[in-house]
């Protein structure tokens, strides 16, 4: 998928989730996939047939270093390796950072920097 249509398709599903995927025991921990099939922004990417409970309390960085396969199958295909990973980063922080109320206005924002990004008009997008 493109930066795009990973921030349209990352954004429809937790939009009508409605809400944070979080730990019974702890509401305050973000997850991968959580009760209900609930998921996180980066959650929605990884393929179940991907996923391992180890990624829980880790961060989409880190999973991406750790499983090949994952990154493989999550990074955007127009952005290099470097935006894709922030990008990533960008997306599991406004589940777990915003409020749930927040997040179309930063999803649409987050859209509009990457265009910036691609157009070479944001080059602080890449860190």
């Amino acid at each position: 998928m493109t930066s795009q249509e990973i921030i349209r398709f990352v954004a429809e599903k937790l939009i009508a989730q409605g809400q944070r995927s979080v730990s019974c025991n702890n509401p305050e921990a973000c997850l991968y996939r959580g009760p209900e099939g609930h998921k996180c922004g980066a959650g929605w990417l990884i393929p179940d047939a991907l996923y391992e409970h180890y990624m829980e309390g880790k961060t989409i960085l880190w999973v991406l270093q750790n499983y090949s396969e994952v990154e493989k199958a999550v990074l955007p295909t127009d952005l290099c390796l470097h935006a894709g990973q922030r990008l990533l980063s960008q997306i599991q922080s406004i589940h777990d950072d915003c409020l749930v109320e927040e997040w179309p206005e930063e999803f649409e924002n987050l859209g509009k920097r990457i265009e910036k990004c691609l157009k070479g008009e944001d080059t602080n997008f890449l860190g």
